[in-house]
């Protein structure tokens, strides 16, 4: 069976320039360890992403879809899977030794 090299796949210069600098900026952002502000970091740079402009609060106007996506881009809105845990499990026996 013949053996294929993987191909080394860069982005074009303009692109590359670009990625760096937003991930230089983040790193710079995130060098404030102040949670809340680094929640709107996040919230901001998503927003910016995927909508491609600066973060505003959703309008109530705004159709229904539009401002659950705005709000799903703040991390405060969002729970991973192991923060639920504590929900299911009463706390006499989730602290309980087994």
């Amino acid at each position: 069976m013949p053996r294929y090299e993987y191909r080394i796949l860069n982005p074009v210069p303009a692109a590359e320039k670009a990625f760096l600098a937003w991930i230089d900026d983040l790193d710079h952002k995130f060098a404030n360890r102040d949670s809340e502000y680094r929640n709107d970091v996040v919230r901001e740079a998503l927003h910016e992403l995927y909508l491609g402009q600066p973060y505003a609060a959703p309008d109530p106007a705004a159709p229904l879809a539009m401002q659950t996506l705005i709000h799903s881009f703040d991390p405060r809105n969002a729970t991973l899977e192991p923060e639920s845990y504590g929900a299911l499990i009463p706390r006499s026996t989730a602290s309980a030794s087994p």
